[in-house]
């Protein structure tokens, strides 16, 4: 089981995250969301800074004795704020593309499994607390949030943004 669970927190990694945000970002622009791009690739970004900057603001050290080692702080748990963050808005990005609901509900459904296997695995090999992985949940989940007010902005404020890269319409 430790196995599995190293390999899950290899996906919430800060090195993982920057790569499949990347990839993601790519993805948008050669698909030419460039909403969603700009919210995606924006928010990571806020997630990550927020994330180091509490963890430098509260300074609580993370547990003694974990199955694998890991330096800075504990509070909050960048693996959890940024899975959330990162997953919540693939959800929120990519759920009108299936057409059937089977498929939507396995996307959405797989997700959040992604988020809570990712936050629990902190857990598991014990380089968080409960409190730290919440914590971190909750940051992605505001961050989240303001990403969906952005996102609705950006529409309003610029919505000849997607003509200008060849989108015929913006979802």
């Amino acid at each position: 089981m430790t196995n599995f669970m190293v390999a899950i927190t290899h996906i919430g990694s800060p090195q993982m995250m920057l790569l499949l945000t990347f990839f993601l970002v790519v993805f948008m622009w050669h698909h030419k969301k460039p909403h969603h791009l700009f919210q995606f690739a924006l928010f990571m970004i806020l997630g990550a800074v927020s994330v180091y900057l509490l963890k430098i603001a509260f300074k609580i050290p993370r547990p003694a004795g974990g199955l694998i080692t890991e330096y800075g702080y504990g509070f909050p748990s960048g693996h959890a704020a940024m899975a959330t963050l990162f997953f919540l808005l693939v959800i929120y990005t990519y759920r009108t593309h299936f057409e059937q609901a089977i498929a939507r509900f396995l996307f959405v459904t797989g997700s959040l499994a992604l988020i809570g296997i990712i936050s629990y695995s902190r857990i598991y090999l014990g380089v968080h607390t409960p409190t730290d992985v919440i914590g971190g949940m909750c940051i992605g989940t505001l961050w989240f949030v303001f990403s969906i007010w952005f996102y609705k902005w950006l529409l309003k404020a610029y919505p000849n943004l997607g003509s200008s890269l060849g989108e015929e319409t913006i979802k």
